[in-house]
């Protein structure tokens, strides 16, 4: 399970694939020079609500993974979440959807 770090503290615990996910999403929108929101649920233990952060370019973002092996990215999940990020809502953590084409993945750094 990876963390996302965010202005100093852990914000969310993630699957190491979703992580990579959040993380190329992100970095994409940071590259340029973009702030949005990001939303997840939280888990049962954190009491199953809803977790909003603000994302800014000058805001300290960690993401740590627990596997060393980099993940290989659904094209298909990155278009949901890149649409999702350019909304007002901001960038809101869907399921993967199931791949469209082929094996569904691709070697993007993750």
């Amino acid at each position: 399970m990876g963390r996302l770090t965010y202005a100093g503290a852990t914000k969310g615990h993630f699957d190491d694939r979703v992580l990579a996910h959040l993380k190329y999403v992100i970095g994409v929108k940071l590259a340029n020079n973009e702030s949005f929101y990001v939303t997840w649920r939280d888990d049962a233990e954190g009491g199953g609500g809803r977790t909003v952060i603000w994302v800014h370019p000058s805001v300290g973002l960690l993401f740590s993974f627990t596997s060393p092996q980099k993940r290989l990215l659904n094209p298909d999940w990155i278009e949901v979440l890149m649409r999702a990020a350019n909304t007002p809502d901001g960038l809101v953590l869907t399921p993967e959807p199931r791949p469209a084409g082929p094996g569904g993945t691709n070697p993007a750094p993750g």
